[in-house]
Parts: structure tokens; sequence; C-alpha cells
């Protein structure tokens, strides 16, 4: 389910999954969800990023699948506030552009000697 090309966790891993039920109490539901939560987000298997996910939610006081999607929508929602803020005076698109695909100009510095 989370990818493992070996039949069997390394001992790092198995301590990983550990301390995940143990120590904070995750099933395997919320273990598969930081899967899925670190999958969007890293091109390879990241136990650290897993971990990283998990004890922010337990930190958080998020149990299950619920409590998660709830505390998601409550970060969708304040970003949407902060979107009230005024537009940049600058069109970001528009300087990556530029920045990609612009000619580069090299400046000649015009130094005279003071003498």
């Amino acid at each position: 389910m989370a990818g493992l090309s070996m039949p069997n966790p390394t001992a790092v891993q198995s301590e990983y999954l550990r301390a995940w039920s143990s120590e904070l109490g995750y099933g395997v539901d919320m273990i598969f969800l930081a899967y899925e939560e670190m999958a969007n987000h890293c091109s390879k298997l990241s136990f650290a990023y897993m971990n990283k996910v998990l004890r922010g939610w337990h930190d958080k006081g998020l149990k299950n699948a619920q409590d998660v999607a709830e505390d998601n929508r409550r970060f969708r929602e304040k970003n949407a506030k902060d979107d009230d803020r005024p537009p940049a005076s600058y069109d970001i698109e528009e300087m990556e552009q530029k920045l990609l695909y612009g000619p580069i100009v090299y400046k000649k510095n015009n130094r005279r000697d003071a003498t």
C-alpha cells in the first residue's frame, strides 16, 4: 500500500511504523493518509516526510481523516481571507517569462581612473 519495493520494511522504517502506531496512536488509515500527503509532495518514498506530517497532525490533536479534512478546510478558508490583500505591483508570471526567456543583457562597467 505504501509503495515499498522490498517485501519487508527496513529497521528504520519499522521504527517509524512502531512510533506512529504505539507512540502517536495512529492506525493504518491515518498512516496511509500521511503516505498520500507525502506522495503529493515528493517524488520518492520518504518516511521522514510522513513522520513530519503525522507528528504535525498529532500536535494539532487530529485523530482521524475527518479531523484532517476539517483542518485542511480551515487552512483553505484562512488563505482565502489572505487573498483579500491588494494585488501585487508586479506580474510574477511576466517576471518569470522575462527571466527564463528574455535576452541576457550585459552592462559595461564604465570606470574612470581618478587621476
